[in-house]
């Protein structure tokens, strides 16, 4: 244990010294696999992962799509009449979108999603395995590991993984699809996903400052950053080989799902409509019922990379004190040296294990609950320490203003579908028992919801807000 968390430390020092001067093909993908011998790569592809991220976002468990209520807004027109004011009434509506894509897995190129794997997970993987001279240097390479439950002799305990989290495709969704539950090309503007800018030699502070404490993330990240200037055209490259039109023809072949949610807007409208007018709303001027859209928009950038914990890797590798202790920029040493404050993932006779520190090791003999707590733990990465301003600054993109404070949900699409939790802990009736099978090959991948409320109109004066007795909703079936 203390030899392999050794090479792994070590690794992540040495690597910003490294020159890269010729960038490798990518090798084939690692034939290790369990230790049984399972040796083969399941993984989900893009259709698989909007299919299931589109159902489970109806679905009751991760907020179902509701009507709440009614929204007035007043409207003024301007005619050879005059000016006439009109009332606008539409649904207010309350449903779940998957912004985030979170994976867990053992080496960077063994990422789940296929589509990620064989584009951007290949340009890291090539920046992991690049040249020097003709020296090829995987053997200071950044690599993972995980406990061998077969040979009784090794190890039990801890495991490592990589964690991304990731802009998830169905974020395009209340982009594209229009009123009908059709795509609408004219609304659609994609945002191109860019990759995080990392700062040069000049920007890590000097050795001979003394008034100035030193930004060890930012040390390793000028260190790499020739590594990322180099593949940078391959980077992007990848992303844009993830097309972002087959997110959309999948999109659009799920008529029977959308004709579902449809067909409970029109319902949905006519007892609105019936409740708005039996008010004392329905004396409202010239009212009109309608809507111009079927989602809240969401400010997600799909298949941008948000944190990747490859880029991290100084602080995802290195443990307590450097990770979350007094030098990390996120101090949280009470919690690591006191567990009953220390967040745990599960719950009363069964924990995991714990937020902090929030690096890439855990003990934690079980694979899958292994990668559940890392991808927890980069989550909270994202959430709290990517990129602000006025804290501390871990390699990531920032989330979109807003996001964290709202509230979250897991749902686990690989390698088994389940319902909806706050966190991606899903206990069992039987503490004696695992909750699931290890994957086949170390990778799995949670979708994050995000609960929206909004007006599905926007268009003149917002005056009120009527919100229903008892929400309308529909529950789709996973």
């Amino acid at each position: 244990m203390i030899t392999d968390r050794f090479k792994r430390n070590v690794s992540s020092f040495l690597l910003p010294f490294m020159i890269i001067t010729s960038i490798a093909q990518a090798a084939p993908g690692d034939e290790g696999g369990l230790p049984s011998g399972r040796n083969n790569m399941p993984d989900f592809n893009v259709g698989d992962l909007i299919k299931t991220s589109v159902k489970g976002a109806f679905d009751k468990t991760c907020g179902g799509y509701c009507v709440v209520g009614a929204c007035l807004h007043l409207r003024a027109r301007l005619s050879w009449r005059g000016v006439k004011l009109y009332t606008i009434i539409s649904p207010k509506i309350r449903h779940s979108n998957a912004d985030f894509l979170a994976m867990s897995y053992n080496h960077i190129g063994q990422e789940p999603w296929s589509e990620w794997r064989q584009s951007f997970g290949l340009a890291m993987r090539t920046a992991n395995e690049g040249l020097i001279g003709s020296t090829i240097i995987p053997p200071f390479g950044l690599q993972g590991g995980r406990a061998d439950p077969i040979n009784q002799d090794a190890h039990q305990s801890e495991s490592y993984k990589e964690a991304d989290i990731i802009g998830h495709p169905a974020a395009l969704l209340p982009q594209i699809l229009d009123i009908n539950g059709k795509i609408n090309p004219k609304t659609f503007k994609y945002k191109v996903p860019t990759i995080g800018k990392l700062p040069d030699s000049n920007d890590v502070k000097k050795a001979d400052d003394p008034n100035d404490d030193w930004d060890l993330q930012a040390m390793f990240d000028a260190g790499i950053a020739k590594i990322y200037d180099t593949i940078k055209a391959q980077i992007k490259a990848a992303l844009m080989a993830i097309e972002i039109v087959n997110v959309i023809a999948t999109i659009a072949d799920m008529t029977d799902t959308f004709k579902q949610l449809i067909d409970f807007y029109n319902t949905a409208m006519t007892a609105l409509e019936a409740f708005v007018r039996g008010s004392v709303w329905g004396n409202a001027i010239n009212p009109r019922f309608r809507a111009n859209r079927l989602f809240c928009p969401a400010s997600v950038v799909p298949l941008q990379p948000y944190y990747l914990s490859f880029a991290d890797s100084l602080f995802w590798r290195s443990g307590f004190p450097i990770t979350d202790g007094p030098i990390s920029g996120s101090n949280h040493t009470s919690e690591v040296l006191n567990p009953l404050n220390n967040p745990a993932l599960g719950s009363g006779l069964e924990t995991w294990g714990y937020l902090y520190p929030r690096e890439g090791t855990v003990d934690q003999s079980h694979d899958a609950k292994t990668a559940s707590l890392l991808a927890w733990r980069a989550f909270d990465v994202l959430k709290n320490d990517v990129s602000h301003k006025d804290g501390p600054k871990r390699v990531g993109v920032p989330m979109p203003k807003g996001y964290k404070k709202r509230h979250y949900l897991w749902q686990m699409i690989f390698p088994e579908v389940k319902s909806c939790k706050s966190t991606p802990y899903y206990p069992t009736s039987d503490f004696t028992q695992d909750f699931m099978q290890p994957a086949e090959f170390g990778g799995y991948a949670w979708n994050i919801y995000t609960q929206y409320e909004c007006c599905m109109n926007t268009k003149g004066k917002l005056i009120k807000e009527i919100n229903l007795p008892t929400p309308i909703c529909l529950s789709l079936s996973l």
